[in-house]
């Protein structure tokens, strides 16, 4: 949050919530304060290089000694890998990107942490003690907080530790802090680690020109990525039908602009490894967002490239063109027009 001007906080959590990714009128700093003031007992800060924990940290615990590891691990990255001039960490306009460099981070710290955990593990003292001080800790803050970022915060723990020991599977701890000097790109490739082993499947950078409209004012520019999209479609889809549709990204970007008091436009292209796997997103954000806004199902029988339509007094056109999937969501049907002549022929791809 540090990182952001008053102002560009709060459009990026306009972006986000016109986008769906988050509830309108969310107060995410308080939010975030009171989700570390619940789940937190210290942490790294690697502006400061320093270590903090609060009154009640106890390294009689094992569980603290635990936490304790996971910290120092993040201090001993930040020693030798400079996580915030050499990671993308504090990037705004690549959360995709930001959320793959994290996973590698906690993951690297939670996968340490739990060999420390099997290491020192005394089961009497445990089931006696440590047992019931952890079933104590409260977790109603991040139970309740919105999926998109109750999920985006455990993925770098959990996924993250997966895709570090797929790495140490491979090569010990040498080969994860390889991975410091040759980052992940994407939070596919922390899904699918084979995807960064090989070296195969790199994100595609998705852009365009400045667009010919007047009077928009950009207030979002990002990219949600695989992750991103599998937990936007599962607002409104199944777990199994939003992972399916996000997996085969191969990039995208999407602004959002402020058109007006309360009114806004989103321009989001997509690129996907298959003209199937596009084929697949389209109709699913098709379904997601007739689910979203109460419209009436859409018939998606056919192989239709081109769905067009009116809602909240906005147009929204969703295009399919072979691999590239276009979404707008803008105030009139002349802007629609005026944007699709300007994009569709046009690669956005640099």
């Amino acid at each position: 949050r540090s990182e952001y001007t008053e102002e560009e906080f709060k459009q990026y959590l306009q972006s986000l919530a016109v986008m769906g990714f988050l509830p309108k009128d969310l107060d995410l700093e308080k939010l975030l304060i009171d989700l570390l003031g619940e789940q937190m007992a210290a942490f790294y800060d690697p502006k400061k290089g320093e270590l903090f924990t609060f009154e009640t940290f106890d390294l009689s615990r094992l569980s603290d000694q635990m936490i304790y590891a996971h910290e120092v691990t993040h201090a001993l990255q930040d020693q030798n890998f400079d996580l915030k001039n050499n990671t993308p960490i504090l990037k705004k306009d690549n959360d995709d990107r930001v959320m793959s460099a994290k996973a590698l981070i906690e993951g690297d710290a939670t996968l340490l942490m739990n060999i420390y955990l099997m290491g020192n593990f005394d089961p009497v003292k445990f089931f006696s003690q440590d047992l019931f001080y952890m079933l104590g800790q409260p977790v109603e803050k991040l139970a309740s907080a919105p999926a998109y970022l109750r999920e985006s915060l455990l993925f770098a723990y959990q996924q993250g530790q997966a895709f570090c020991g797929r790495l140490f599977d491979e090569g010990g701890f040498p080969k994860v802090d390889e991975a410091f000097k040759n980052l992940p790109e994407s939070t596919e490739q922390i899904l699918h680690p084979e995807k960064y082993l090989e070296k195969n499947d790199p994100p595609i950078e998705v852009s365009w020109p400045p667009l010919p409209v007047q009077g928009w004012e950009k207030i979002g520019d990002n990219v949600a990525g695989e992750l991103g999209i599998r937990l936007l479609l599962a607002g409104e889809l199944s777990p199994a039908q939003a992972n399916q549709a996000a997996e085969g990204w191969g990039g995208d970007r999407y602004q959002v602009y402020s058109t007006g008091p309360g009114k806004h436009a989103i321009v989001w292209w997509s690129r996907w490894d298959t003209e199937k796997d596009a084929r697949e997103f389209f109709k699913a954000y098709t379904s997601f967002y007739v689910k979203r806004n109460g419209l009436l199902p859409v018939d998606q029988s056919g192989e239709n490239n081109a769905v067009l339509l009116t809602c909240g007094g906005r147009q929204q056109s969703f295009m399919l063109k072979e691999k590239s999937v276009l979404i707008l969501d803008v105030p009139a049907s002349k802007d629609a027009e005026a944007l699709l002549n300007f994009l569709w022929p046009k690669q956005p791809v640099k």
